[in-house]
Order: C-alpha cells, then structure tokens, then sequence
C-alpha cells in the first residue's frame, strides 16, 4: 500500500494530518484521522483534496479499473457528524451539501468501510457511498437529531430518503432515533454487508471494491448514471434550501 498524500497538504504526516490518502493496487483508501471525524469545514476540504487527487489520478491513467474506500484511524468511531460549532454558517451547509453530492455521484465505486460508530452526518457522508461494510462487535449507525433537536436539512433528509427504502426502518432511523447494530443495520437495508470485527472491516470493504472497479471504465457514464438514480436527492442538495436553518 502506497501512501500518496496527507491532508492538509502542509501535514508533516498522518499525525499532523486530517484525511490520509493511500493505493493498493486499483483502490485509492481514504482514512480520516481526526479524533471524532467530525465534518468541520477543514476536514471537508481535506476530503474534497483527496477526492480531486484521485479524480486526477484516475483521469490521468485513463483508468480502466478503480475504486474509493472511506475508513477511519480511529478504533471506535468512523465519523460522530456535523461539527457543532460551525452549523450556523450557511457556507458550512453549503460546503457540506456539496461533499455530499460530490461523493454520491463520484466518478468511481464507493464502499464506506465503517469502522465503528456512524452518527448524524457521519451516517449521512456514509449513505453517500455506493456500497457500507460496518463491524458487529463494535460499531452503531443513528441519527439522533430527533433527541438533539436538530432538524435536517432538505437535502440532508434528501439524502438518507434516497438510500433507505424501508418506511419502517426510516421512521425508526429519524422519528425514534433507534440506535442500529449491525445486524438491525443489515436487515434495514443500511449496511451492505455486516463482519466480525474491525480487523475484517477494510479488507471486506477493499472486496467490495474490487469487484465494483471495472465499472469505472466509463466514469463518466457512472456520473451521469448516479446523477439519474439519486436525481431528487442531488437536485435538493445542489438547491443549498437550508430549511429551519435559513431562519438561524
């Protein structure tokens, strides 16, 4: 595995830094390293760096296999969400909605490798990807906004609509606010795919990976077909409608 940048770029290494970006072989692994991957709009930015370098990457090789894979460094959670303090700035939701659609429409295979808890926004940068692998013995999924008092934002709730087809397991992920473990999680429909422990989380998601990276022969048509499929969803996010928050 070859490491092929740090994020921010003047991150003397992955302990200075908050996105690391590696390759192993046709699949580009993103790792965020914060403490909680929370979406500041610095982490954003390191995210969207990563995603240029392989978007340049991938067009510069006229690549005819390729594919993404998200992790997290840290052994308990993949990403606790928004970052609080910066949720009253329309450009923060702005910037976010854009990381959103940028990744649900991603030139390339997406799997989220889920390495441990997956909360609020977190869940939601997760739902994004083409494909979720999360652990069993450690790792929940739940958007506790309803308990916060945090409502979403149009396209925020666009977005999980779009990936969670069960009228059920919906209600009980925004209304309840229902905490999901992996196997609730793989029953709902959340996750695709459910292992042991985190050790087995990365390789089953680089699996994934594999066999969804000859499909990034035509990237552009994997564009334009996601931009179909996820059509209400990319439309009410690139429309930056921030709801409730517009009132702050």
């Amino acid at each position: 595995m070859i490491v092929l940048a740090h994020f921010p770029p003047d991150a003397g290494s992955a302990d200075e830094a908050r996105v690391t970006l590696q390759r192993d072989g046709h699949c580009f692994i993103i790792t965020m390293q914060d403490r909680d991957n929370r979406f500041s709009m610095l982490m954003m930015t390191c995210l969207n760096q990563a995603l240029s370098q392989i978007e340049a990457i991938a067009t510069a090789e006229d690549m005819d296999k390729g594919a993404v894979v998200t992790t997290s460094a840290n052994e308990k959670i993949w990403s606790n969400g928004l970052e609080i303090a910066e949720v009253t700035s329309p450009t923060y939701f702005r910037m976010y909605h854009q990381l959103l659609t940028r990744m649900l429409t991603f030139c390339l295979p997406t799997v989220a490798a889920l390495t441990g808890h997956t909360f609020a926004g977190g869940l939601m940068f997760a739902f994004a990807h083409d494909v979720r692998v999360l652990r069993s013995d450690r790792g929940l999924l739940c958007m506790p906004e309803v308990d916060l008092g945090m409502p979403l934002t149009p396209g925020m709730a666009a977005i999980v609509r779009a990936k969670v087809s069960d009228a059920q397991t919906l209600r009980a992920l925004l209304i309840v606010g229902q905490r999901f473990d992996a196997a609730a999680a793989l029953r709902g429909g959340l996750v695709d795919a459910a292992v042991p422990t985190r050790a087995d989380v990365l390789p089953e998601a680089q699996r994934h990976a594999a066999l969804l990276a000859p499909k990034a022969a035509h990237r552009e048509v994997l564009l334009q077909l996601k931009r179909e499929l996820y059509a209400g969803a990319v439309s009410t996010l690139e429309s930056n409608d921030l709801g409730f928050y517009a009132k702050l």
